[in-house]
């Protein structure tokens, strides 16, 4: 339950950016 939130939170930031 947390390899997937990070893996989210790291896409979120990439398209954020």
């Amino acid at each position: 339950m947390g390899c997937k939130a990070s893996r989210d939170r790291e896409l979120d930031r990439n398209r954020s950016h």
